[in-house]
Parts: C-alpha cells; sequence; structure tokens
C-alpha cells in the first residue's frame, strides 16, 4: 500500500534508497506530521524478500530485486583481476571466485593443476638446492672473497711444487712472506703443509657437494609430489651437514 495523507500526526517505517543509484540503505521510523508527505529518498512500500548477492533497488516508485556481484572479479582465462562496480549478473567469462596461482577454469569453478604446481616446486627446489652447494663450498673455504679464491689456486700450485722439490723462482720467498705476516711461528714447509691440507679437504669437500647436488637435482626430477621435495631438500641438507662435518 501506498503513502497517503493525513490530517493527523502518524510514525511510519520508512526505507530509504540511494540518490543515484536508488539502492536501499536503511529502515527507521519516522514521525510524519499531519498533511505533510515522505522525505526524500524514501517509501513506505515494502522490500520484497531477497537472497544472496541480490539488492533490492527502488525504481520508479516500485522496489526491483537485482543481483549484487559488486567487488573483485577475475578473468577465467588470463585470471587478470578487476573490479565490477555495476549491477547486474557477472559478465561473461569472468568469476567472483579467487584464483590460485597454479589453478585451470574447468567451466564452473578453479581446479588445481597439479602438473604445473610440481614444476614451479622443481624450479624453486633446483635453486635452493645450488644456493645450499655454494653456501657449504663458502663454508668449507672460509667465505673468501672474489680476491682471495683468485689466489688459492696458484697458492696451492705454488705449495705442491715446494713440496716436490720443483719449486720456481719466488715460490718459497711468497710463502715465507705469508708465513711472517700470519704471526704464527711458522716455517715455510708447515704453512705448505697447512695449504695442502686445507687444499685436499676443500677438494673433498667439493667432490662431496657436488655429487651431492647432482643426486639431489636427479631426484627432483624424479619427484611427483610436492612433499617429496620438501622431505628431499631437507635430506639433502642434514647428509650435507653430517658429511661436510666429519672434514
Amino acid at each position: 500500500m501506498g503513502f497517503e495523507f493525513s490530517d493527523k500526526n502518524r510514525e511510519i517505517q520508512i526505507h530509504n534508497y540511494h540518490e543515484l543509484t536508488g539502492v536501499y540503505l536503511s529502515s527507521n521510523v519516522l514521525l510524519i506530521e499531519a498533511n505533510t508527505g515522505l522525505p526524500a529518498l524514501g517509501t513506505v512500500e515494502a522490500i520484497p524478500f531477497h537472497g544472496l548477492n541480490q539488492v533490492a533497488v527502488f525504481k520508479v516508485d516500485k522496489w526491483e530485486i537485482l543481483e549484487d556481484n559488486r567487488g573483485p572479479i577475475w578473468d577465467i582465462e588470463t585470471k587478470e583481476l578487476s573490479e565490477l562496480a555495476e549491477l547486474g549478473v557477472i559478465p561473461d567469462r569472468k568469476t567472483k571466485l579467487e584464483p590460485g596461482a597454479f589453478d585451470n577454469w574447468d567451466g564452473a569453478k578453479w581446479v588445481l593443476d597439479t602438473t604445473k604446481q610440481l614444476e614451479d616446486a622443481q624450479l624453486t627446489a633446483f635453486s635452493g638446492i645450488r644456493e645450499f652447494a655454494t653456501q657449504c663450498r663458502q663454508s668449507i673455504a672460509g667465505n673468501p672473497d672474489h680476491l682471495e679464491t683468485a689466489e688459492w689456486s696458484e697458492k696451492r700450485l705454488r705449495a705442491i711444487r715446494i713440496s716436490n722439490n720443483q719449486s720456481l723462482p719466488g715460490d718459497r720467498e711468497k710463502i715465507e712472506t705469508e708465513a711472517l705476516y700470519r704471526e704464527k711461528g711458522e716455517s715455510v714447509d708447515q704453512l705448505v703443509t697447512k695449504i695442502l691440507a686445507k687444499a685436499n679437504r676443500f677438494e673433498h669437500a667439493s667432490i662431496i657437494i657436488t655429487g651431492m647436488t647432482s643426486a639431489a637435482i636427479v631426484a627432483v626430477n624424479n619427484a611427483t609430489t610436492q612433499i617429496d621435495l620438501e622431505s628431499l631438500i631437507e635430506t639433502l641438507k642434514d647428509r650435507a651437514q653430517t658429511e661436510l662435518a666429519k672434514l
């Protein structure tokens, strides 16, 4: 029943709607004085029942029920996120269901692509294995900078020549200078022995790390689930740390 004027004061329930969109905003009971009408943007027309994702809209003196899908929506092919600002149905090729990184649209919902998920996890595992191998080598070598690393190969060869009594001019002098500045009271032969021992430990450690890295990469390629990968990486780290601790 619509509003009718009266010569008496009355309390009436008013339903308020948006000035531009007509969307229902709120309801409240107002005192309507005698011989006055309703406030602007209000009506006494009963709001019809509406369900989930629906909204009442006041148009031309009556309520209509429209779908309300406003908010974020995703493209079912590209997964591109956009914002739906208008009332009404969801546009074609769009959905309000948020996709995961490895989901594909099956026509009604997002479905996890376990193959893509595993491939991504394998790439992450490869990167993690190589990074861990580098960290192990740096730890064994004492975290040298690039200048020290470049020098180490020649230092090893110099120590080998001295040990084999095949030193070149300047070999013993360079080792003697290093021993002097180390300030540990070492002779040339003592420092040569330490250099060769360190070189052997590093070489042995590198062999272990390289072998375990190769085996881990093969295992990653053969993994069939993400859980397998996570277990594999932890096993690699535990085994490497155990083996390198022996050195």
